[in-house]
């Protein structure tokens, strides 16, 4: 598994403590080792064929031997399948064995279950007492609209008779009259609660059976969350430390996301733990097509996911240096952000890169909070819109509620303009465009945005190009929607 680098005389210098997986660009040793990686995929036409209908995320870790020697390991994310086993990447963390027998006692168990749900929903009794209460309710329609529709042409008849019996005198026949409206009451009341019990008797039957139903639904759940913790269990880890800890305590509290223990990632510093190697630095990048879901380039660096790998990957690493993720924001003096405009309805701001708009769950600096009590009548500033945290520019804040509902009202209407620039590598066949693609939130690695035909929300940006420089290009973006990341999925 461990292959060495050609020519170590002209590796670039290792790091002093150990990069962290969730930088955007990998330490240019680990780059090395990358490429190595791909070069042994190029040469794999099995792995080709394998990845033309959706590729993988491959890792390569750069790692030290017990003598000091350079040397790394190549692993890859989810199902291990015999072409890439024939490419010398690291085993999974779990014993296959283990998780298939796990996997055949859960179908079975679930199974059956099925079965018997499905027994129930179909039997010959739960058809029997819908299609009887199904016939029930039209009999019962059809009897009330009938004694309805007499109702109504007996009223109109004693109607005509009260007015002959009130203008005889006749004082015997108008409660003769009476008495019969009554009775005629009396009868569809009691039509209609005979009804009512007679369908309260087949839905408790039917209730009866949907309890049955409902337990064994219960029965299920449990079953798949106890599949689930037991398959968790079979991942034991190993970190740098020498402790060996199972995935489901490595994220407590809570269980972990599915997948989680699959990734390359935590695959490798597993065997290297498990192996006595060091590790020195590690590039994760995209090999093959890129998924229906996502937007990856073969070839391209990606950090490690935060979803399934960010509590996980600082367990593995224990007893190892390593420098701690980046952080989700910088630090400002009080200067910033840099006032643009004011009066006593808005504030105008530049809000540097960097900055988060709004308070975030973890940082609590930001635009808003800087800006509170600033001339507001109440003390509040509110935030009309946002910024992403790493995109610098123009924001627009309301020291009113009124000015705010205005304000929000236009942005809603659309009748404010936005434009972004942004620096894209490489340039474009085309000066200008639209880019059209539902997005919806990545549940597995938050706040990441994937595209979903299904479930994801329709965005629009028309683009247009505006310079060339060094290979790169100065883009023009006007967001006619405003999604979470649009414009940098769209710029992807």
């Amino acid at each position: 598994m461990l292959h060495r680098f050609p020519d170590p005389a002209c590796l670039p210098a290792p790091p002093a403590t150990f990069p962290s997986p969730f930088e955007n660009s990998p330490h240019p040793l680990a780059a090395v080792a990358a490429e190595e990686l791909m070069m042994q995929l190029r040469g794999k036409q099995p792995i080709a064929s394998l990845l033309q209908s959706e590729g993988r995320m491959f890792t390569a870790l750069v790692v030290r031997d017990s003598a000091g020697g350079l040397g790394w390991l190549g692993g890859v994310s989810g199902t291990l399948t015999a072409e890439l086993r024939e490419c010398g990447l690291v085993p999974g963390i779990a014993d296959e064995t283990r998780l298939t027998t796990l996997e055949q006692e859960a179908v079975i168990a679930l199974g059956e279950i099925d079965r018997q749900i499905a027994a129930l929903e179909a039997g010959s009794a739960h058809q029997a007492l819908l299609e009887q209460r199904q016939a029930l309710q039209i009999e019962q329609s059809a009897v009330l609209t009938q004694l309805t529709v007499r109702r109504e042409i007996q009223r109109r008849e004693r109607k005509t008779q009260r007015l002959q019996a009130s203008q005889a005198g006749d004082m015997l026949a108008l409660r003769a009259l009476d008495l019969a409206s009554r009775r005629e009451r009396e009868t569809i009341r009691q039509a209609r609660q005979s009804a009512a019990e007679a369908l309260a008797a087949l839905d408790k039957q039917l209730a009866d059976i949907q309890a049955q139903i409902n337990t064994l639904k219960t029965q299920r759940r449990r079953r798949v969350a106890q599949w689930r913790r037991q398959r968790f269990d079979a991942y034991r880890l190993r970190d740098f430390s020498g402790t060996a800890v199972s995935l489901r305590e490595a994220y407590q509290p809570g269980l972990p996301p599915d997948g989680s223990g699959d990734c390359a990632e935590p695959r490798l510093l597993h065997y290297a733990a498990r192996q006595g190697l060091s590790p020195v630095a590690m590039a994760s990048f995209w090999w093959g097509a890129s998924p229906k879901a996502e937007v990856r380039q073969a070839g391209r660096y990606y950090p490690a996911c935060r979803g399934r790998c960010g509590p996980l990957l600082p367990t593995l690493l224990q007893g190892l240096p390593f420098d701690p993720p980046p952080r989700m924001a910088l630090q400002f003096d009080a200067t910033e952000p840099t006032v643009l405009y004011e009066d006593d309805q808005l504030i105008v701001v530049n809000k540097p890169s960097g900055m988060l708009s709004v308070p975030g769950k973890r940082v609590t600096d930001s635009v808003v909070t800087r800006l509170q009590g600033r001339g507001a009548k109440d003390g509040k500033v509110m935030a009309v819109h946002r910024l992403d945290m790493s995109t610098s520019g123009v924001m627009l804040l309301a020291k009113t509620h009124k000015a705010f509902v205005h304000l929000q009202r236009q942005f809603t209407n659309r009748q404010v303009s936005k434009q972004y620039e942004a620096i894209l590598d490489g340039t474009l066949s085309t000066s200008e465009g639209e880019i059209r693609l539902p997005l919806r939130t990545d549940f597995d690695d938050r706040p990441r945005q994937v595209v979903c035909e299904t479930h994801g929300k329709p965005t629009l940006t028309r683009w247009q190009a505006m310079s060339v420089e060094d290979g790169r290009t100065r883009v023009a973006f006007y967001p006619h929607t405003g999604r979470t990341h649009q414009l940098r999925m769209h710029a992807a």
